[in-house]
């Protein structure tokens, strides 16, 4: 119980944490901002629970990796949350455009016509310009430290996975 409680308690701790940072102001690179501050939380938080905190005595070493694991996956399951939520996507769109329609529906071609409207390719770009995964040069975009690390981290994945075929 004590390592569910001590991962649980942090991860609302970093989430807390996060809605305020956000609502006093959304910083430049969000992203990096959220995992450092999950990092730090972590960090911070199993140090003094594991020095002073009342779930001291609960949580020996192999209690205690087992709850940082645990926060690393409430971590990492809300990262990939958040870069869903944070930028426009196809399918929130779509699902967006529905339901303004109401009750009457939406026709398919109505909804078509409405999705050639967004721009989702220049929402991307710039967020990962922002984020510094591309760098906008004068003769065009190229992948920025972010990006080079990224892109080799999910090509080496999908060598691994045996997939040399484009997309999904």
């Amino acid at each position: 119980m004590a390592v569910v409680l001590s991962a649980a308690g942090l991860f609302v701790l970093a989430l807390a944490i996060h809605l305020v940072w956000w609502r006093i102001k959304v910083p430049r690179q969000q992203l990096a901002s959220l995992i450092g501050l999950i990092l730090a939380t972590a960090a911070v938080g199993f140090t003094v629970l594991s020095l002073v905190g009342p779930l001291r005595d609960a949580l020996p070493l192999p209690l205690l990796l087992l709850a940082v694991m645990l926060f690393g996956s409430f971590g990492v399951a809300y990262l990939i949350l958040f870069t869903a939520v944070e930028a426009d996507s196809p399918t929130l769109t779509i699902l967006g455009l529905i339901s303004a329609s109401g009750s009457r529906g939406i026709h398919r071609d109505e909804l078509m016509a409405a999705m050639e409207r967004h721009s989702y390719v220049q929402i991307r770009v710039d967020q990962m310009i922002a984020d510094g995964m591309a760098i906008e040069t004068p003769t065009g975009l190229r992948l920025g430290t972010q990006g080079l690390w990224l892109s080799s981290l999910v090509l080496l994945y999908r060598r691994l996975l045996v997939r040399t075929n484009a997309g999904g």
